[in-house]
């Protein structure tokens, strides 16, 4: 896919949810419907944690 090849990764289910409603103001169908990518720092990072 372009997204892996570029170097991102479908964040799972709950992290979507959590930056979402955090970040953004979709409607809770758009949220059921969405995706969110995330860098490899970005997964590096969630797994530090």
């Amino acid at each position: 896919r372009f997204y892996e090849k570029n170097g991102f990764r479908v964040v799972g289910r709950q992290q979507k949810e959590y930056l979402l409603k955090s970040y953004w103001a979709v409607p809770v169908r758009q949220m059921e419907v969405s995706v969110v990518l995330a860098d490899a720092a970005w997964h590096e990072l969630k797994s530090e944690r």
